[in-house]
């Protein structure tokens, strides 16, 4: 007579399946993290594609108008319109950095998703205690 093998069971068989349960919800987070990590790369380079296009003509604009400033100030007082365009320019760029700043520091936090997700998944595991 053969006798076959006998599958674990009681505690050993509850805590395979806790474990197996466990590893499921890490899956599923992680895949979630990775789904978020792509959308925040395909966000990233959009928007730096945006910055670099608007800089570009930004130059241009900027160029195109401190050349006929310069122009059209010259006879009265060169000095001043350099020294003018020069604090215009000086202003708008700090306006600028100071908005990417406060961006930076107080914007959309990245993978919120992932994190609410793992704070629920914290939550579930502390009411069963």
């Amino acid at each position: 007579m053969a006798t076959e093998p006998k599958s674990p069971q009681g505690f050993f068989a509850s805590l395979l399946g806790a474990i197996e349960s466990v590893l499921a919800l890490a899956r599923t987070r992680f895949e979630l993290l990775t789904v978020e990590l792509q959308q925040e790369k395909v966000r990233l380079i959009d928007l730096l594609l945006r910055v670099a296009a608007a800089a570009i003509l930004a130059l241009l604009a900027l160029g195109t108008l401190t050349a006929g400033l310069i122009w059209l100030l010259w006879p009265r007082s060169p000095i001043a319109a350099f020294v003018g365009l020069t604090l215009l320019y000086g202003g708008g760029s700090a306006w600028l950095l100071i908005g990417i700043r406060r961006e930076l520091k107080h914007g959309l936090k990245p993978f919120a998703g992932t994190l609410a997700e793992f704070e629920k998944d914290r939550a579930c595991f502390r009411v069963g205690r």
